[in-house]
């Protein structure tokens, strides 16, 4: 393997280091190390820095600036003491490596391929334990709060890659029978973030990919996601798997999101520059050390300018995302379910520390092809500067004598 194709693996398994230990919780910590040797790579094939790559280490900058000029937190937590580091190192890694490692068409796919693959991998290895998942006893095995959503979020992704992998032509259409048991395993986990977040982008995501789906095709997506949704609904577990979907604990059936929210609300009323990193966690004490938004995180603790940059720029990665995946590609259209799939979670469940696929596929929405106004590709392949496709930019095609 080249040094890029080792770094790419060793981001997609930093990215997933935390659904990995889930699935084989006797792994040691390895983020660090993981990172470290994304990163070694990323300076052996980086060392050209792009004008993407630029842009992103400018915006790094930016978040980081934000970040240490925050307010000094009045009462200290060990959440809030440790979460400065956590944030800037995340930031650094998943805003500044994927532009140095991820230079061309070629290695996008690397990287998304290699992102679906282990998420398929994962869900894979909790196969065997789908009878026990019907337990709460079996749920906290692989959930410290009978909740696993991890296991949710990567059966969410090997979902998208498998869906867009068959619409785009790069996989058999049986493979779109997959869907079935990855949609089990998310129902069955009772993440209902998750599964909200996966059926919204499917809806958004199918109309662009009308053209290359045919009658046969949707009917075994159809049937396959059908029989996701129902394989597990036998009378034996169909009232516990509602249950935990509509489940009400002592926070209400928001789980304390709206209690959450109300108090992260009146401290950005309040405090319009921020209390500072991690100054919510005393807060929110007992319900949870975050607000499970990021942007009313970002808001209540960095301030209304840095939650506004938060808005700006995931509003600009999306747009340019959108504009890409009109292409119908399998590159562009995974990357923008990735974002939107991750985003919807981000806004209902995590910390700034937690959405590391959607700091990844924002920072490389700088770099998508078909977005720039220039008759080529950001993404040449092979080091060629290719002429956009004319379904992609009708209003700027090209001839070439």
């Amino acid at each position: 393997m080249t040094p890029r194709t080792v770094g790419i693996l060793a981001l997609v398994l930093f990215l997933l280091h935390d659904h990995l230990r889930g699935l084989f919780p006797f792994l040691p910590n390895l983020q660090l190390p993981l990172a470290g040797l994304a990163a070694l790579c990323a300076v052996i094939v980086g060392w050209r820095l792009t004008r993407s790559a630029l842009v992103m280490l400018g915006v790094a900058g930016l978040a980081g600036v934000a970040v240490l000029t925050a307010p000094e937190v009045t009462y200290m937590t060990p959440y809030s003491d440790s979460k400065q580091t956590l944030v800037l190192l995340t930031l650094a890694f998943t805003l500044i490596l994927p532009p140095l490692l991820i230079q061309a068409r070629d290695h996008l796919r690397q990287y998304l391929n290699a992102l679906g693959l282990v998420c398929v991998l994962i869900v894979a290895g909790t196969l065997p334990a789908l009878p026990s998942i019907v337990s709460e006893s079996g749920r906290l095995a692989i959930g410290e709060d009978g909740n696993p959503i991890w296991l949710a979020r990567a059966a969410g992704i090997a979902a998208l890659w498998v869906g867009v992998s068959v619409l785009t032509g790069r996989l058999r259409r049986p493979w779109l029978w997959a869907l079935a048991p990855i949609l089990g395993i998310i129902v069955l986990t009772g993440s209902r973030g998750p599964l909200a977040s996966l059926l919204i982008v499917l809806a958004l995501l199918l109309p662009l990919l009308v053209r290359r789906v045919t009658l046969p095709g949707l009917a075994v997506m159809l049937a396959s996601a059908g029989a996701g949704l129902a394989v597990f609904f036998n009378p034996m577990v169909l009232d516990g798997v509602l249950a935990r979907f509509a489940r009400e604990d002592r926070y209400g059936v928001t789980s304390g999101r709206d209690t959450l929210w109300a108090i992260t609300t009146g401290w950005i009323q309040d405090v319009p520059g921020g209390i500072g990193l991690g100054g919510l966690a005393a807060s929110l004490m007992p319900y949870a050390r975050y607000p499970h938004n990021i942007v009313l995180e970002t808001f209540a603790e960095l301030g209304w300018v840095a939650g506004t940059g938060l808005v700006i720029a995931l509003g600009l990665a999306l747009y340019r995302l959108a504009r890409a995946a009109r292409s119908r590609q399998f590159e562009e259209v995974m990357l923008l379910g990735v974002f939107l799939f991750a985003l919807g979670n981000a806004l209902v469940s995590g910390d700034l520390t937690g959405p590391k696929e959607l700091y990844i596929a924002a920072a490389l929405s700088v770099m998508v092809p078909g977005l720039y106004r220039r008759a080529h590709h950001v993404f040449p392949d092979h080091g060629r500067r290719d002429l956009p496709d004319a379904d992609v930019f009708p209003e700027r095609a090209v001839s070439v004598q």
